[in-house]
């Protein structure tokens, strides 16, 4: 998970929320007016802002919902869902991209909106400060960087309630360490890659044309802390 930082919101989402015939007191009527915007416009929005990657896991993502490519299908979700707080169902920055969750994975795997279902989160990918009480820790022989938090609201969020180390995902993140570190040797074979060196090759590394890498923010949470 890394910060996301919300831009201005889609015209849908304003005029719907806005119009006289829009009630957000109640569940049903809430999911009525959640279900009048806009997707399309909702999701390029959500992908642009989170650079294509799930707020959640960052899998990859794309703004287009279609069931027969080989692109995973995106997900709008609610960090405090309907069920919870029906006030919030079109509050941009309650919305976030997530991915499919694994829906279509056979059951290998169920997590981030699929597996969050009607729970609300105390962990907020649009605050900062929020995701900095994430970390990545090993656990053992286990091969893999595992997302936890010492506070244990957060750790319930990332590890029961999104399930971010079920499936490949811990071996996706050291994957995605080892692949970094390996370009910085790459680039730099006759340099000490001392940490100001991997910081200004991540400058560069970062993006992959104009959408971010997927799993990036391991990159970026861990050499923030060995700063």
């Amino acid at each position: 998970m890394r910060p996301i930082h919300k831009r201005t919101e889609p015209r849908t989402v304003t005029e719907t929320r806005e119009a006289t015939t829009t009630n957000l007191a109640r569940k049903d009527t809430a999911r009525t007016a959640f279900d009048q915007i806009d997707k399309e416009e909702a999701r390029k929005a959500l992908v642009e802002e989170q650079g294509w990657l799930c707020a959640f896991c960052m899998r990859r993502i794309d703004e287009g919902d279609r069931e027969t490519s080989r692109t995973t299908t995106m997900k709008i979700a609610h960090r405090v869902p309907l069920d919870v707080d029906p006030r919030r169902a079109l509050d941009w920055t309650n919305l976030l991209g997530s991915c499919d969750g694994g829906e279509r994975s056979g059951g290998l795997y169920c997590t981030c909106d699929l597996r969050q279902r009607s729970t609300a989160l105390t962990v907020d990918p649009a605050k900062a400060s929020s995701v900095a009480r994430l970390k990545l820790e090993r656990r053992g022989k286990e091969r893999g960087l595992f997302l936890t938090s010492d506070d244990a609201a957060l750790k319930v969020d990332v590890e029961q309630t999104l399930g971010l180390n079920d499936g490949n995902l811990s071996e996706l993140r050291q994957t995605t360490w080892d692949a970094f570190l390996a370009a910085v040797k790459r680039a730099h074979p006759s340099k000490h890659w001392d940490h100001a060196t991997r910081i200004s090759f991540l400058e560069k590394w970062r993006f992959d044309g104009k959408k971010l890498r997927q799993f990036v923010g391991v990159v970026e949470q861990k050499l923030q802390r060995s700063a």
